[in-house]
């Protein structure tokens, strides 16, 4: 840091002013913008910084998001029913195949206890059926052998197979009335189970749930309506709406990311996901994340990229440069210890420094704001 103390000047500063207009009143030149500086009090103090070669980065931050890439609506099939019973609440993990809503059955379970019952009944019957049948066909062979003494005629095995023949047919009958039974009631229960599964509805994957509608238990289920959605946390992406950014990234690029609150803070890696399929939306999967309490949907985070640099160049500080009329300018001191303008030509603004083209040299000084 310099200090400068100086008397304040004023008629030397109405003799430039007055060269200034009498010269600009004898030749046609490009009007430089007007820089009105205010009289300055005696000893004040400037900072001063020096014009350096340096390293210029210009930055760009974007917000991006948490999605899902598998979800699974919950909608109901049927219509009419009461919601008898909503085993799950937002932000509850499930499993596949886990009930998550039941509708009112109305006795449908012990109908369908009803009609196992039948079925198993009259399959035990059939069974008994057969064996029975199989008996009395062994007493006839038997009685047909006590009774020949001996001698078989053909009489006696014409006799003999017509009584078989008649059995078989005595128990066709029965047996067909038992398949009949059983057949009806195997529909029955096929009707009733179906009646069942859309009573219960399941989850068809691993997730979270992550909409429900509200006060849902209880209420007259829909046909088709969306009452609920399940998200799988664990295969999602953060998506950006920034087509802007699309050419800054490389595929296979690995990309800082920083979630700043919520349970998934902290700092993460990702690299394009798809690139070659970007329209407006740019997406990017996870190759590294801190460990916390997971990434819900919906979590926001900060991507930072570089979109311009310079390497080795002029540079100030930022601040330190002003403009009027579109036109750049800094302040430096003059040999009386003044502040004057000088005009430079900039380059590339960075985040923190600001290319000089021209007007300035390595070393010059001039005044920090």
């Amino acid at each position: 840091m310099k200090i400068y103390n100086y008397k304040h000047k004023i008629f030397n500063l109405i003799i430039v002013l007055c060269i200034v207009f009498t010269t600009l009143g004898c030749a046609e030149v490009e009007e430089e913008p007007v820089v009105v500086i205010d009289s300055e009090p005696e000893g004040i103090t400037y900072d001063l910084v020096d014009v350096s070669v340096g390293d210029i980065v210009l930055t760009k931050s974007f917000t991006c998001k948490y999605v899902q890439t598998k979800e699974q609506e919950i909608a109901f099939s049927v219509g009419g029913k009461r919601v008898d019973k909503v085993h799950v609440r937002i932000g509850d993990s499930v499993k596949k195949g886990d009930v998550l809503i039941e509708l009112a059955t109305d006795g449908l379970k012990e109908q369908i206890d009803e009609v196992e019952y039948r079925i198993a009944k009259n399959e035990l019957l059939l069974s008994q059926l057969d064996e029975q049948m199989e008996f009395d066909k062994q007493e006839i062979y038997f009685n047909f052998i006590y009774n020949s003494n001996g001698e078989i005629t053909d009489e006696d095995v014409e006799e003999n197979d017509e009584r078989n023949s008649v059995l078989e047919e005595n128990y066709s009958y029965k047996r067909e009335d038992y398949e009949d039974a059983i057949e009806f009631d195997k529909q029955q229960l096929n009707k009733l189970k179906n009646e069942l599964a859309t009573a219960r509805i399941c989850s068809s994957m691993d997730g979270v749930i992550h909409k429900m509608s509200e006060n849902l238990e209880g209420s007259t289920a829909k046909k088709g309506e969306v009452v609920m959605t399940i998200v799988d946390n664990a295969n999602g992406l953060f998506e950006a709406n920034e087509p802007t950014y699309a050419s800054s990234f490389q595929d296979g690029e690995m990309i800082p990311m920083k979630v700043v609150y919520g349970d998934a803070m902290g700092e993460y890696t990702l690299t394009p996901h798809n690139i070659s399929s970007w329209n407006d939306t740019l997406s990017f999967s996870i190759v590294e994340a801190p460990e916390n309490e997971g990434i819900e949907v919906g979590t926001s985070g900060t991507i930072t990229i570089v979109v311009d640099q310079r390497s080795q160049v002029l540079c100030l500080p930022r601040g330190t440069v002003y403009t009027a009329d579109g036109k750049s300018y800094v302040y430096v001191l003059n040999d009386e210890n003044m502040r004057e303008v000088r005009w430079v030509e900039i380059g590339l603004e960075g985040d923190d420094k600001i290319e000089i083209v021209s007007g300035l040299q390595k070393g010059d000084q001039v005044v920090k704001k």
